[in-house]
């Protein structure tokens, strides 16, 4: 979330609660928010990641990032070392287009490994619980999800 006060026009607050949150750098005066790399790479690739339950303040001199107990972070400027060419849709028009279509190759990709499968799943009984890990979609698809065994 990011927000403008009509009381203070030039200040922004950006908030980071379970969906990504980045602050494009380049300059002291030329910076922006953003929740993914790839629109930007274009213009830089300086970027500041925050974690869940950060907030960026920026006026137009002064960027300071804080925890939610107030608590000024020390973040760096990371340099994304990837273009946009590396992440191409492949000719979809979205991304989650591309992903829906790429879905059967990797599913034939995946079932290749299937000796390796194997080996998982024969373990499956010495495990205590399974935790789904994912992001974007697949984040919201398994959201929720814990097996206890």
């Amino acid at each position: 979330m990011a927000a403008i006060s009509a009381d203070e026009p030039n200040k922004i607050i950006g908030i980071r609660k379970e969906s990504p949150l980045i602050v494009r750098c380049w300059g002291i005066q030329n910076r922006s928010l953003h929740l993914m790399c790839l629109p930007i790479l274009e213009h830089t690739n300086n970027v500041i990641y925050l974690n869940d339950n950060e907030m960026v303040i920026w006026t137009l001199m002064v960027l300071l990032i804080k925890d939610m107990e107030g608590n000024i972070l020390d973040k760096e400027i990371n340099t994304i070392e990837w273009t946009s060419d590396m992440a191409e849709k492949g000719g979809y028009k979205t991304f989650h287009l591309k992903e829906i279509h790429e879905q059967p190759d990797v599913v034939k990709n995946t079932l290749m490994e299937f000796s390796e499968i194997e080996k998982v799943v024969a373990k499956f009984t010495k495990f205590n619980r399974i935790c789904f890990v994912a992001c974007g979609t697949s984040y919201h698809a398994s959201n929720g999800w814990e097996i206890f065994i």
